[in-house]
Protein backbone atom coordinates (compact mmCIF):
# COMPACT_ATOMS: atom_id res chain seq x y z
CA UNK A 1 0.00 0.00 0.00
CA UNK A 2 1.23 3.10 -1.10
CA UNK A 3 1.33 6.60 1.46
CA UNK A 4 -1.44 8.11 0.16
CA UNK A 5 -3.54 4.85 -0.16
CA UNK A 6 -2.66 4.50 3.67
CA UNK A 7 -3.93 7.82 4.42
CA UNK A 8 -6.84 7.72 2.71
CA UNK A 9 -7.56 4.59 4.68
CA UNK A 10 -6.29 5.84 7.83
CA UNK A 11 -8.76 8.89 7.30
CA UNK A 12 -11.62 6.55 6.07
CA UNK A 13 -11.36 4.20 9.23
CA UNK A 14 -11.30 7.95 12.11
CA UNK A 15 -14.58 8.88 10.57
CA UNK A 16 -16.00 5.17 10.54
CA UNK A 17 -14.59 4.75 13.92
CA UNK A 18 -17.45 7.44 14.90
CA UNK A 19 -20.10 5.80 12.76
CA UNK A 20 -22.38 3.37 14.89
CA UNK A 21 -21.52 -0.40 14.72
CA UNK A 22 -25.10 -1.27 13.46
CA UNK A 23 -24.37 1.72 10.58
CA UNK A 24 -20.56 0.90 9.60
CA UNK A 25 -21.68 -1.49 6.66
CA UNK A 26 -23.85 1.25 5.37
CA UNK A 27 -20.86 4.12 5.92
CA UNK A 28 -18.78 1.75 4.04
CA UNK A 29 -20.73 0.97 1.12
CA UNK A 30 -21.16 4.99 0.97
CA UNK A 31 -17.37 5.20 -0.05
CA UNK A 32 -18.02 3.67 -2.94
CA UNK A 33 -14.05 2.08 -2.90
CA UNK A 34 -14.77 -1.40 -3.45
CA UNK A 35 -10.89 -2.51 -2.53
CA UNK A 36 -11.74 -0.69 0.93
CA UNK A 37 -15.04 -2.30 1.21
CA UNK A 38 -13.25 -6.05 0.43
CA UNK A 39 -11.06 -5.59 2.64
CA UNK A 40 -13.51 -4.87 5.33
CA UNK A 41 -15.40 -8.12 4.40
CA UNK A 42 -12.09 -10.32 4.85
Amino acid sequence: MNQDRWQRVKELLDAAITVPATERTWFLNQLNDPELRSENDS
